[in-house]
């Protein structure tokens, strides 16, 4: 691995969080009657209210295997993060859902929002990791100099 594992892990957080916030976005774009509403409080409000259990979970799992796995082979690093983003996903869900049941009738609502938040989440984590890991820091192939005979 040629890069730093911080760099790494900012990049993946970063196209993490815009997939996501994007993806908000298109969910609630056929509903919404205002842009700017639409951006604060369907992109970046879904992500910090319903998946930033996910995000912080996922942020310390990638920081700790950017770290731990930076001389391992590529598909190691995709295979934790893509899991780990999995059980972040699963620990938000499930403690939001664990909230929502005080709620007096609206709890399997938030339960469902937060399910699907957390689906959203997984699923720009293991775009976002593959995009990273075999897109933007690929390996360069070096060509092995031939020596005449």
């Amino acid at each position: 691995m040629s890069t730093r594992p911080a760099v790494r892990s900012l990049v993946l957080l970063g196209i993490t969080v815009a997939i996501a916030v994007v993806t908000f976005i298109l969910i609630q774009a056929p509903t919404a009657t205002d842009i700017g509403m639409l951006i604060i409080y369907s992109g970046f409000g879904m992500l910090v209210g319903f998946a930033s259990i996910a995000t912080v979970i996922w942020a310390v799992f990638v920081f700790v295997g950017s770290i731990r796995l930076r001389a391992k082979p590529r598909s190691r690093r995709v295979l934790w993060f893509i899991a780990s983003a999995v059980v972040a996903g699963s620990i938000n869900a499930i403690v939001i859902s664990a909230l929502s049941a005080g709620a007096d009738g609206w709890g399997g609502v938030i339960a469902g929002i937060a399910i699907g938040a957390a689906v959203v989440f997984v699923a720009a984590a293991a775009v976002a990791t593959v995009l990273v890991e075999f897109v933007i820091f690929r390996d360069r192939f070096t060509p092995v100099p031939s020596v005449a005979l």
